[in-house]
């Protein structure tokens, strides 16, 4: 990761990572900007390009965890930069300045200070420039994230089919920097989640072994009447694994879905549905087998 601080006062923070939907680009801002003492407006994230520094894969729950170290790390020193760039200016030493609100100045005296344009404006040359790596995880007392969902169905045990009314989210991902994202990707977990449960069939030609369902007419996925009300609850909490705190959010979310509507439709029938999805042809027969 590469931060670049410009002598008119604009930053860059490039990454050759990319970002397919999950936010990367304003975690990149968002931790650049906090390390620098700058409004995250003030930050421009540019990502996506091979000529920029190697990134993480984009998937796997791990782009964010990964990236985002390595921005903390190339600002802090970009940041150092300066700081014994502005140093002499304020008659101190690097380690006694602090960066906050756009200021460079004093720790021990906020009113001495520079602002951050004209900090800048002390560099020799165009900028600062730092590229920063992202170092192993520390040993951190947990390694993993957990979850847990509840859900609340209505089934019709003459049709046999399940209709989920609200999915409930509990779902740690480390320390929550974005509460926004946070829930966004919750919410798409429980989505893809509820789809797996209900609908999602791959279906085999026993003879060729060919998918007779390979598009997205046969296929039946998850439609918007057939959405739950979602209430996603991120679960902060700082595990020291790395200098951000943060852990993968992308697939974590998905799983719990399933066996909590599972779960609910067992409570709601008194039968257990154990084969996926739970179509109304396997309620039914659930619910004869009950009978029987």
């Amino acid at each position: 990761m590469t931060v670049i601080i410009h002598r008119d006062g604009r930053v860059e923070a490039r990454n050759g990572a990319q970002d397919i939907g999950t936010g990367t680009r304003t975690l990149v801002a968002l931790i650049a900007a906090e390390e620098l003492g700058l409004r995250v407006s003030d930050v421009e994230a540019k990502i996506g390009d091979t000529s920029f520094p190697v990134g993480p894969a984009s998937g796997g729950s791990v782009t964010a965890p990964t990236l985002t170290p390595a921005v903390r790390d190339a600002a802090y020193h970009a940041k150092r930069k300066l700081f014994e760039v502005a140093a002499p200016k304020l008659s101190a030493k690097p380690d006694d300045l602090a960066a906050a609100a756009g200021r460079i100045f004093l720790g021990s005296d906020p009113r001495r200070g520079l602002t951050w344009k004209e900090a800048c404006a002390l560099i020799e040359g165009e900028s600062i420039e730092y590229t920063g790596e992202r170092s192993p995880n520390y040993a951190g007392y947990r390694g993993g994230v957990a979850g847990v969902q509840f859900a609340d169905v209505e089934v019709d045990t003459e049709t046999g089919i399940v209709r989920v009314i609200e999915v409930v989210a509990v779902q740690d991902c480390g320390r929550v920097m974005d509460r926004l994202l946070v829930e966004s990707q919750i919410i798409g977990g429980v989505l893809q989640g509820t789809s797996y449960a209900l609908f999602e069939e791959r279906l085999l030609d026993p003879a060729t072994g060919r998918m007779v369902n390979a598009n997205m007419e046969e296929y039946k996925i998850l439609g918007s009447v057939d959405s739950p009300k979602i209430t996603a609850i991120p679960f902060d909490v700082y595990n020291g694994m790395n200098n951000i705190g943060c852990m993968g959010l992308g697939e974590p979310p998905v799983i719990p879905t399933a066996a909590a509507i599972g779960n609910a439709v067992y409570n709601a029938i008194g039968a257990r549905i154990r084969e996926l999805p739970i179509t109304p042809a396997r309620v039914l027969a659930a619910l004869a087998g009950r009978k029987g």
